[in-house]
């Protein structure tokens, strides 16, 4: 759930410029953290290694790290200032750009109040409202590695850096992280100030004038590291997650972005850069930015609550999609109308695409990794991920509606610009030292493409495909009437009805000794489908002589002389053999295989 909180400060905001120049992240700009201490955290991080053979290592190396929650000061010693101090001496400081996590790292910073250090499992806590909310995830307090956010704290109002959050210079740009200098990433004149209305720090150059240091302009990307967490309910599920990211290739005609939300229970996102009346539609908006090139984009904005086609959810109304699944947005339990809702995630196990993202409207998604107890009966990380999911983002403190990530930003630069899954994350995000966590191999990009023929045609036929349903597969039998989907693909029939009788299929006609096998298939003749015919005299032999094949190109070859008509209701195709003895009696077999 989400509280509401009351506003400090409002000041006006400046905009920044960032620069155009585009150029990719590699395995050489990666620093993977683990801790040799535990065996879940070294072996997710070898793995990780043997697939991303050049990113760099820092092993921890501290049996007194354990997964879960941490105190802000074992943070600080014990995670930060080790890692900042590697990259310092070693001169990585400026090479590294993002930050990955493994399993068995601990994933949230307790509040400096010692008297409520886990004020964040409580939505209504005051914290945040008193300018003094300083729990934070530890993956977005690493994005300030080089500040000690911390220094000057006493429990007061807005007394530390650490308090609330702090504005992403990353946010909603359309540059590539790499574009950003890094050559002041450890410039110790730099400075936050409050800005907005969400009382959020901003980071600013300094200058000096006359005897003191005043503030001279914002800072970009180039002074900030970015995150991710590779990180779920097991180690296998980890190997399984960091796999899928290796190979992305989204149909946008049958792979759907699901959206899911309740016109009777909206949750608006409001926009700190300007002021708090400013509302974010962000379904709305990728709508606007997807549909057109996406054409499974599915927007359920009523009381029936979307899932899978793994109906494990209870007495909830729900809509089902049976198809593949690329991305999910939805409210989570937040979503209207009554029954259970908490196990939707695992609805879509088996329909989960390679790079399958998940961003959810639940304010604790990524409380329970490390084991840690759920504070609120909310959907996670880690069960997307067991479910078949690659990609996901959550919170693990309460991060009130702002705290969510954006899905139109994610989805258009990791699907339209071509930005890797850690710069689309983090470009969604609006702010810094907050509790969002960002799970799945950082440097994994996306193709987007078309469905191949046969799979778009089964998909309109079916709803799915043979990636998620093996009965929809070329040599399969979906609707079991004796026709397999490659041979009603070819002669155009149906697949979910019986078409045994339809005129199309193949027929036997001529006079004695010379014989004609024909049928009627699709036109334009399907060009990714290999056909072969065969004919024996005998019923009893096993390997039929192939008598007459036809190319994906729509060569035919072999013994029989075949020709093809279009008649503008198909393509009719006649085989005659050479003349047979008047004694003879032949059978035929037609088989289809799809080109490869």
């Amino acid at each position: 759930m989400f509280s509401v909180f009351k506003q400090l400060i409002r000041l006006a905001v400046c905009c920044t410029v960032s620069t155009l120049a585009v150029h990719g992240l590699s395995e050489t700009n990666v620093l993977v953290v683990y801790n040799s201490e535990n065996l879940d955290s070294q072996e997710v991080h070898y793995y990780y290694k043997s697939i991303r053979t050049g990113v760099a290592s820092f092993d921890l190396d501290d049996s007194s790290i354990l997964p879960g929650t941490i105190s802000y000061a074992d943070f600080a010693s014990k995670i930060r200032n080790p890692i900042r101090s590697h990259l310092n001496n070693n001169d990585l400081e400026e090479t590294v750009h993002v930050i990955v996590l493994t399993k068995g790292l601990q994933h949230r910073i307790q509040n400096l109040d010692t008297a409520d250090p886990d004020a964040g499992d409580n939505p209504f806590n005051s914290y945040y409202g008193d300018g003094n909310a300083t729990f934070a995830s530890v993956d977005s307090e690493l994005t300030l590695l080089q500040f000690d956010l911390d220094s000057g704290e006493a429990n007061g109002l807005l007394d530390s850096f650490a308090d609330n959050a702090i504005n992403n210079p990353y946010f909603n740009t359309t540059s590539r992280f790499n574009s950003f200098s890094r050559n002041d990433i450890t410039d110790g004149t730099r400075t936050f100030t409050i800005e907005g209305s969400y009382t959020w720090w901003r980071l600013y150059s300094t200058r000096l004038r006359g005897l003191r240091r005043v503030l001279d302009e914002q800072l970009d990307a180039g002074h900030i590291y970015l995150t991710a967490r590779l990180d779920a309910e097991t180690v296998e599920d980890v190997k399984a997650m960091i796999d899928r990211a290796q190979s992305i290739n989204y149909r946008s005609d049958v792979d759907a972005a699901l959206f899911d939300s309740n016109s009777s229970n909206s949750l608006q996102i409001y926009n700190p850069l300007y002021d708090n009346t400013v509302v974010i539609d962000d379904y709305a908006e990728a709508q606007t930015t997807l549909s057109a090139n996406w054409g499974q984009f599915n927007w359920n904005n009523n009381d029936n609550f979307l899932i899978g086609n793994n109906p494990v959810i209870g007495n909830a109304a729900f809509s089902i999609n049976t198809g593949p699944v690329a991305h999910l947005s939805s409210y989570g339990v937040n979503h209207g109308g009554s029954g259970n809702k908490r196990d939707y995630l695992f609805t879509y196990s088996g329909q989960l695409v390679n790079g399958a993202s998940w961003i959810a409207y639940e304010s604790y998604a990524a409380q329970g990794l490390g084991g840690e107890a759920l504070s609120r009966d909310q959907a996670q990380v880690e069960e997307w991920i067991q479910a078949g999911g690659t990609f996901a983002m959550g919170n693990v403190w309460e991060p009130y509606t702002f705290g969510i990530p954006r899905s139109e930003i994610y989805l258009d630069r990791f699907l339209n610009q071509g930005f890797t899954h850690v710069e689309a994350a983090w470009a969604s995000i609006l702010q810094l030292s907050w509790q969002i966590v960002v799970i799945g191999d950082p440097l994994a990009t996306a193709t987007v493409t078309q469905a191949a023929p046969f799979d778009l045609w089964i998909f309109e036929q079916t709803g799915t495909t043979p990636d998620v349903d093996s009965d929809t597969a070329f040599t399969a039998d979906f609707e079991g009437d004796g026709l397999t989907n490659g041979l009603e693909y070819t002669f155009d029939l149906s697949a979910t009805t019986t078409d045994t009788n339809s005129a199309t299929l193949p027929s036997i006609s001529g006079t004695t000794g010379n014989f004609t096998y024909q049928f009627t298939a699709a036109e334009p003749f399907p060009e990714n489908v290999i056909l072969s015919i065969e004919a024996t005299d005998e019923l009893t032999v096993q390997n039929w002589p192939i008598i007459a094949s036809r190319a994906s190109h729509g060569t035919w070859t072999g013994s029989a002389s075949v020709v093809e008509t279009e008649t503008g209701s198909g393509t009719r195709v006649e085989l005659t053999e050479p003349a047979l003895s008047s004694e003879v009696q032949r059978f035929y077999t037609l088989k289809a295989e799809p080109a490869p």
